[in-house]
């Protein structure tokens, strides 16, 4: 389940679900629902019943705080079980009416667990980030789209591939000054059935095109989120109320 709300509209709070294979056969797939005064809550409404035989997955989200009554989401489609693609959904209406999404372009081989979408530069919000596991395929990727395009910039360390901390908010951010700098909270699976195994911190001078680690990969998990104040400041924060700070954009205390 994620959930966002607006920044420039305020008490506008949108959330949607995915409902596994393990739930009843009527609520299976993605379901949404919202409110805009904070309170009262629209009925959970089904964007797709379609479901995936891989427990662990969250339809990402992302509410504009550029564009009133804009969001985006994905949802499952094909046959449910081991086979299903994604494809994304924007509302226009506050999530009253859903339609199909194709830029920024979220379709993928499962569904697009976290979606950051940068605020510099990105009038039209069409670039955005998003990550995806697969069981089946073991899959663990990291994408950037720009419109219609999407570029694997997956950081791999030690034939290992580090995506977004599943479910939630924050395990990307952008600079909201300067697009090209980003902080990625990361895990990698070595098996795609149980939980991360490998944990690090990356940032990137350049949208994503190359990364390097500054909370060594490979360590024991301790950072869930992350956020950039300005050009060299970073906030961390995770497990048992640990928080990190990097003024440098290189090293984190």
């Amino acid at each position: 389940r994620s959930l966002d709300a607006s920044f420039s509209v305020q008490n506008w709070v949108v959330v949607s679900s995915y409902y596994a294979v393990d739930s009843g056969a009527s609520d299976r797939g993605v379901w949404t629902t919202y409110t805009t005064d904070g309170s009262t809550w629209a009925t959970e409404q089904q964007l797709s019943s379609i479901y995936s035989n891989f427990f662990k997955q969250a339809s990402g989200l992302h509410v504009s705080s550029k564009t009133a009554g804009l969001a985006y989401t994905t949802i499952m489609t094909g046959a449910s079980g081991d086979g299903p693609v994604s494809a994304g959904r924007q509302t226009a209406d506050y999530g009253a009416n859903w339609s199909a999404l194709s830029s920024p372009n979220l379709a993928g081989i499962n569904l697009a667990m976290d979606i950051h979408v940068p605020f510099h530069d990105n009038t039209a919000e069409t670039l955005a980030y998003f990550s995806v596991r697969d069981k089946v395929t073991a899959v663990q990727k990291l994408y950037r789209v720009s419109g219609s395009t999407q570029t694997d910039i997956t950081p791999v360390v030690s034939s290992k591939s580090y995506t977004m901390q599943q479910y939630g908010k924050g395990a990307l951010a952008a600079n909201p000054s300067n697009r090209q700098r980003l902080v990625l909270v990361a895990s990698h699976n070595d098996d795609l059935t149980v939980s991360p195994s490998h944990f690090g911190v990356f940032v990137s001078e350049n949208a994503g095109d190359s990364w390097t680690v500054i909370d060594g990969a490979d360590t024991p998990q301790k950072y869930l989120r992350g956020s950039i104040t300005d050009d060299n400041t970073i906030f961390v924060w995770g497990l048992d109320g640990r928080i990190g700070v990097s003024i440098n954009f290189a090293n984190i205390d």
